[in-house]
């Protein structure tokens, strides 16, 4: 029953993804996210080369090329969300470069926390190959959630707008990234005793997550915007004393 989910969910995604790749190229929304445009597409021939090696019963093929697409896929996540970021503070100049700044040393402060954690987690699984193969997708995970929750924290403390489909890229991401968070940290302390349930849940987090971004690109709405006690700030003049502090 488990083998029939889990081929079920694998299935499903890209059906989805397709989906979100055509609305985005008929909204002509590739210009305001190209590069989620091409980790979608990425996602799509990800997809259709483990599936073949899947079908042909090769494990070790597919082994290989798991591990190949997965640096691939790490950057593409990480420069989505660096995307959203300069969509939600395009319009503020003097913001934007501060936030680069903050994003630079945050990303650099979970990924030592992300290596430390990495180095001294003893895991159970047999194949070393695959625990530091796990290791290191949790110590991914642990960054990217921090980037994450500093996007959504800096955007709630301004009280910015989002678009509608910025804000649904970054809940899609925070799903995956939660889950999948959860998953390596038991698959690295139990091994592959567990490994069918396992990805289950990974793959269902990522059908929820595609179906998030299917929403937000195929339903209009309006800009979300964070009504907050701190949203009544004068974000423009913030703005404005940073910019004029950089130009010093």
């Amino acid at each position: 029953m488990q083998s029939f989910w889990l081929y079920s969910l694998w299935v499903l995604a890209p059906l989805m993804q397709g989906a979100v790749a055509y609305r985005i190229y008929v909204r002509r929304l590739s210009r305001n996210y190209p590069v989620f445009l091409v980790y979608t597409i990425g996602q799509l021939l990800r997809f259709l080369v483990l599936f073949y090696c899947y079908r042909s019963g090769n494990r070790e093929l597919y082994r290989h090329a798991y591990v190949a697409f997965a640096p691939i896929n790490v950057v593409l996540q990480f420069a989505a969300i660096c995307e959203i970021f300069s969509q939600v503070f395009q319009q503020y100049k003097g913001i934007r470069v501060l936030g680069w700044t903050l994003l630079r040393w945050t990303s650099l402060i979970f990924l030592f926390i992300a290596i430390v954690i990495a180095v001294y987690t003893s895991g159970q699984e047999s194949d070393r190959f695959l625990a530091a193969f796990f290791a290191l997708e949790r110590s991914v995970q642990i960054v990217q959630a921090g980037l994450l929750f500093l996007l959504f924290g800096l955007t709630l403390c301004l009280g910015l707008s989002w678009k509608h489909e910025s804000l649904g890229i970054a809940l899609g991401f925070g799903a995956i990234t939660a889950v999948d968070l959860i998953t390596f940290t038991l698959r690295s302390q139990f091994g592959s005793s567990h490994q069918q349930l396992l990805s289950l849940i990974s793959n269902g987090a990522y059908d929820l997550a595609v179906a998030i971004w299917l929403i937000a690109f195929w339903v209009r709405k309006p800009a979300h915007h964070f009504d907050q006690h701190l949203s009544s700030w004068d974000v423009a003049s913030w703005n404005r004393t940073l910019t004029e502090l950089l130009r010093r």
